[in-house]
C-alpha cells in the first residue's frame, strides 16, 4: 500500500509540474514586425519621442528615436524593445506588440540598429528565437537563437513606405487580433521540439496505467 501511495503521489507531482511549466511554455518561432522601444509603446496615445504614432504607423518611427538614451532624451534604448505586428478586424489596421525582447535580444537589436542611418525609418525585421509566455494571454518574451541573424526585411525586399499593404508578402495573413505574425519552423528557423509539458504529461499517463496494471 505504501508503494501505491508513493507512486500516486509522484504522479500528482508530475501533473503539478505540468501546470507550472504550462505557464512558462517555450516554443521556437520566427517573427516579423517593427522594432519599437517599449517606452514608445507605453507612451500616451502611442506617440513616440520622434512624434510618430507607433500604433497607427510604426513604419514612421526612426532609428534615432529607437537609440535615444541620454539625459536630454527619453530612455528609449534602456527601456528594451517590442516587435510590433498588425491587428484589426477588417477595418482600420493598428499595431500591438507580438513579443517583447529579453535582455540578450535587446543587446543584439541595439548592435543592429547602430549599423543603420539615424534617419532610417521602416525598421521591419525577421527574428528567430524562443518565445516564452509567463502567463496565459500575456505578451511573450523572445530570446534570439544564438546563431541566428536579424534579417532587415525592408532592405532585403526594398519595400516602399507602406510595407503593410495587402499586397505585401510580409503581412499576407489575416489581421485577427489573436494571430501575431509568427511562422512555423522553416529551413532557417530552429526546428520545434516537444515541450517539457508534453513529456511530463506522457510520463504521468504511463505511470498511471502502470499502477493500474501492477496493483489491480
Amino acid at each position: 500500500m505504501t508503494i501505491v501511495l508513493g507512486v500516486i503521489h509522484l504522479v500528482g507531482l508530475l501533473f503539478v509540474m505540468m501546470g507550472e511549466e504550462a505557464s512558462g511554455q517555450t516554443e521556437n518561432s520566427s517573427l516579423e514586425g517593427f522594432i519599437i522601444p517599449r517606452l514608445c509603446v507605453r507612451a500616451a496615445g502611442y506617440i513616440a519621442g520622434d512624434g510618430s504614432n507607433v500604433s497607427a504607423r510604426p513604419m514612421d518611427h526612426t532609428v534615432r528615436c529607437a537609440l535615444w538614451d541620454s539625459p536630454n532624451n527619453p530612455p528609449c534604448r534602456s527601456s528594451g524593445y517590442a516587435l510590433m505586428t498588425p491587428r484589426g478586424n477588417g477595418g482600420e489596421v493598428y499595431y500591438r506588440p507580438a513579443a517583447f525582447l529579453d535582455d540578450a535580444a535587446n543587446t543584439r537589436v541595439v548592435q543592429f540598429l547602430l549599423t543603420l542611418p539615424l534617419d532610417r525609418k521602416n525598421v521591419i525585421v525577421r527574428l528567430y528565437g524562443s518565445l516564452t509566455t509567463a502567463t496565459q494571454g500575456s505578451t511573450p518574451f523572445l530570446t534570439l537563437t544564438a546563431n541566428s541573424s536579424i534579417v532587415d526585411l525592408a532592405a532585403l525586399l526594398e519595400t516602399a513606405t507602406h510595407p503593410t499593404s495587402s499586397s505585401s508578402p510580409l503581412f499576407n495573413q489575416s489581421s485577427s487580433s489573436s494571430s501575431p505574425l509568427r511562422s512555423g519552423a522553416s529551413s532557417q528557423a530552429p526546428a520545434s521540439t516537444m515541450s517539457m509539458s508534453g513529456i511530463l504529461r506522457q510520463t504521468a499517463v504511463l505511470m498511471f496505467f502502470w499502477v493500474i496494471f501492477i496493483f489491480v
